[in-house]
């Protein structure tokens, strides 16, 4: 038989077994034939993460787990603006997995018009983004009053 010796694994057989301690041991040796069990369905912990940004300021909408995979599923990213700004663009950045810096959603509005934007994205694939990377929503040469709020919807699993 095989012996365990990796205490992470140990205690994560006692907590996904529900071994009761007061009854049973937690199994430390394997059986002479192991059979490999593909977990099709991993547990996701499911998160919606707001941030706002006004004038020409960022904010981190989410800062990504540094010991689970992070992924998005979608964003929406809304804007209200007076007349008087002639700011032309607000974000939503992120690092993906691969290293590379990019938008995920943007709105480009037009100077000298009080209006209000709105748009919303779900992904058809899921993106993974870079551990402990932030979400950051950012207003660009915004010139006078503009309200900016960033939602992003996703998942974080082992």
């Amino acid at each position: 038989m095989t012996t365990i010796h990796n205490s992470k694994i140990q205690e994560r057989i006692l907590r996904e077994a529900k071994i009761q301690l007061s009854v049973d041991s937690v199994p430390t040796q394997l059986a002479e034939k192991v059979v490999p069990v593909l977990i099709s369905n991993p547990v996701q912990e499911v998160f919606v993460k707001r941030g706002t940004a006004s004038d020409s300021t960022s904010a981190t909408i989410y800062t990504a787990s540094t010991t689970k995979r992070t992924y998005l599923t979608g964003m929406l990213i809304t804007l209200t603006k007076d007349d008087s700004n002639t700011g032309k663009l607000s974000n939503i950045g992120v690092t993906l997995k691969t290293g590379l810096f990019s938008f995920i959603g943007y709105i480009r509005y037009r100077p000298s018009n009080a209006a209000e934007y709105q748009q919303s994205v779900f992904f058809s694939e899921p993106l993974e983004i870079e551990p402990g990377s932030g979400v950051i929503l950012n207003n660009q040469s915004a010139t006078a009053s503009i309200d900016t709020t960033g939602v992003i919807f996703g998942y974080e699993t082992d």
